[in-house]
């Protein structure tokens, strides 16, 4: 977690949830805020896509910071994609 403090000042700096255990995304989450976190998989590798969802699903968080993990947040940085 002293990771993702050090990197916080970096406004460009993301951190996706592939295999991670749910409190080290939730503590990431708690460290750097919903709007720099993405939902990432190594399905199929490492677990099944259903456990990697369930991860976000499950951490007591509001339905919109899982919202920004799922889609809000890669929808927002792919932007200048579909200019």
């Amino acid at each position: 977690m002293g990771v993702a403090f050090n990197l916080k000042k970096f406004k460009k700096v993301y951190f996706e949830t592939s295999a991670s255990a749910s409190f080290g995304i939730y503590n990431r989450f708690k460290a750097v805020g919903s709007k720099h976190i993405l939902f990432g998989s190594d399905s199929q590798v490492v677990s099944p896509i259903q456990l990697e969802i369930d991860k976000i699903l499950t951490l007591p968080i509001s339905n919109e910071v899982k919202q920004d993990i799922f889609y809000n947040n890669v929808n927002k940085l792919t932007e200048f994609c579909r200019k």
